[in-house]
């Protein structure tokens, strides 16, 4: 039995712990299409990709195999297609291949139960582990600020963990797209409005529309947000006031607005996008960073008073992240400089010890792990991912 397999769903009896000692009966897929083509080992409801049978030679066939009988073919592509045990989504996420969507699982048999499994394009991967699972299935998320470049980003790795989405901006057009870019990716499960949240009343009316759709909310994430900067003595009062209003006071409205259906559930996961300017500040941009800190301090604070009520509240800090909002934060700079922004972007990169910007997946990622039941004992946190440029210890 030659081939490789680099990635796959791995299928586990439902209710079952995904662990490889589990699956010592199993067949394997009729190999030859070369390396980085998926082939998996497959019976009776198992399966295990074909590097996991390489570094564990223990693992048992089935004497009762015959190729093509046991193994149904798995087909893969990069777009989601029906295959003949699930449906599969192979979306590109840094160095992985996410393969399980909303409607793979529905469409599993009963007896199945689907995690994804890391990518290793390299014989030298060593061991491969299965994916983790974030439990977010059926998880319902309402997530503000939804089509900035964050906030896409969060609401695309939330689909992908299988959470039910209700997305609000400002623009319809805007969410109009991302809805549809969701569901071509199978996230079925999505509904928008179009929201402006400095008025004190939107935060209470889109949670509405939020339970009415969908009977709860479990999951907040706040990425709404964009404050402007510039030089100190030269930032009008409106600028302030803005930053006010959209990044902390509309933060503060939303987490009030969800708040007593979580302690009333029980459970609560609340995700502030903030930025690690709250907590060093620069000072071209100090609008920004004093509703920043406003922000760490409220979800110290309100964390301590809620935890006892199931609800974890934190708040992620990303250092410079590759988006549109970066790319024009660059040229502004740049245009009071006189530098380029290219040099700009420079000067920030080489107070980066990983000498580059992150990246929203990377942020996304990140967030979807708070969010989720994965990590319930962290609460009261501000998290930065900054590529190591942060110099405080806490």
């Amino acid at each position: 039995m030659g081939g490789y397999a680099g990635a796959g769903t791995v299928l586990y009896p439902r209710g079952a712990r995904p662990s490889l000692g589990d699956s010592g009966q199993c067949a394997v897929l009729p190999d030859g299409r070369g390396p980085g083509r998926d082939r998996l080992l497959l019976a009776d409801g198992f399966a295990v990709p074909w590097i996991v049978r390489q570094r564990f030679p223990r693992l048992a066939l089935n004497p009762n195999w015959r190729a093509g009988a046991a193994a149904r073919p798995f087909r893969e592509t990069h777009e989601s297609i029906h295959g003949a045990w699930f449906r599969c989504s192979r979306r590109g996420i840094g160095a992985h291949w996410h393969t399980h969507s909303q409607k793979g699982r529905a469409a599993a048999p009963a007896n199945i139960a689907c995690c994804s499994m890391p990518d290793r394009r390299s014989e030298n991967c060593g061991i491969m582990r299965a994916g983790m699972d974030l439990q977010l299935n059926g998880k319902v998320a309402l997530i503000t600020g939804a089509t900035g470049g964050l906030g896409a980003a969060c609401a695309h790795e939330l689909a992908r963990e299988g959470a039910t989405l209700f997305l609000c901006a400002r623009t319809e057009s805007d969410l109009a797209e991302l809805a549809a870019e969701l569901v071509k990716s199978d996230c079925e499960n999505v509904r928008c409005q179009a929201v402006d949240l400095t008025s004190p009343e939107a935060a209470i009316n889109v949670t509405a529309s939020a339970e009415k759709a969908f009977g709860r909310v479990d999951v907040l994430v706040n990425c709404a947000g964009a404050s402007a900067g510039g030089l100190f003595w030269e930032i009008p009062d409106s600028v302030w006031e803005d930053s006010l209003g959209l990044k902390f006071m509309a933060t503060i409205r939303m987490i009030r607005a969800v708040l007593p259906g979580m302690i009333e559930r029980r459970y609560g996961r609340i995700v502030t996008l903030v930025g690690n300017s709250g907590r060093e500040p620069d000072s071209r941009m100090l609008p920004g960073a004093a509703a920043n800190a406003g922000l760490l301090a409220v979800t110290a604070g309100l964390a301590r008073e809620v935890a006892a009520h199931g609800v974890v509240i934190n708040a992620v800090n990303p250092g410079p992240t590759r988006t549109g909002r970066w790319e024009g934060m660059m040229e502004s700079f740049a245009a009071r400089s006189g530098k380029t922004p290219e040099q700009e972007e420079q000067g920030f990169l080489d107070a980066i010890p990983q000498k580059r910007l992150g990246t929203t997946g990377e942020i996304a990622r990140l967030v979807a792990f708070l969010a989720s039941d994965a990590a319930p004992h962290v609460t009261g946190r501000s998290i930065t991912a900054d590529g190591g440029a942060s110099r405080a210890i806490l």
